[in-house]
């Protein structure tokens, strides 16, 4: 069982475009202490309110829908991630996930993500936000133009910390040509 878990880890990863930077040994060394499990249509896999920062999940096979208030806000599917936000935010689970359909889910425990991606961790995960909420955008057409390639577009991305009251662009600052768009990921400007 431990072997057939291990390798449903490495062909997940193998799918995941987010990993598509990490080498073979990295995978492996992720995939070792990844944990799979399987639910029933229904049943909970992450509670909001509660603290499940150790981990980020990756839908592996069926149908999640994820809910805030009870209002669905969400439905991930195979090979998308979960449960990043309240790691990157140091926080409590803001959202109800639940199986849709019957579902297996990989746990990838945070500390071993951070001891094999280093400082690259971090960027990994925010990335993601970023893919999410791009996603949701478009298909709200909450933005004035439309994307071709979701995928490129969050890989242009620089994902960069400020301090508080620092200027992110300022008035004919020479850095700020080409830049379309700001996404604050947390805090405020």
């Amino acid at each position: 069982a431990a072997e057939r878990a291990y390798q449903e880890c490495l062909s997940l990863f193998d799918r995941i475009r987010l990993f598509q930077y990490l080498d073979p040994e990295q995978k492996r060394a992720i995939c070792r202490t990844c944990v799979v499990q399987s639910y029933v249509a229904g049943q909970v896999v992450a509670r909001g309110g509660t603290k499940h920062a150790e981990c980020v999940f990756i839908v592996s096979t069926g149908t999640l829908e994820v809910s805030v208030e009870g209002r669905r806000v969400a439905t991930l599917g195979a090979c998308e991630l979960f449960g990043e936000r309240a790691w990157l935010h140091q926080g409590t689970r803001a959202a109800v996930v639940a199986a849709a359909t019957p579902a297996s889910v990989v746990a990838v425990r945070r500390n071993r993500l951070q001891q094999v991606l280093g400082v690259a961790f971090k960027d990994l995960l925010w990335r993601n936000v970023v893919h999410v909420s791009l996603r949701d955008w478009f298909a709200d057409r909450r933005l004035p133009f439309g994307c071709a390639d979701l995928h490129t577009l969050t890989d242009s991305f620089i994902i960069q910390n400020f301090p508080p009251r620092s200027h992110v662009i300022q008035d004919g600052e020479q850095g700020a040509r080409g830049v379309r768009f700001l996404v604050v990921l947390s805090g405020g400007v």
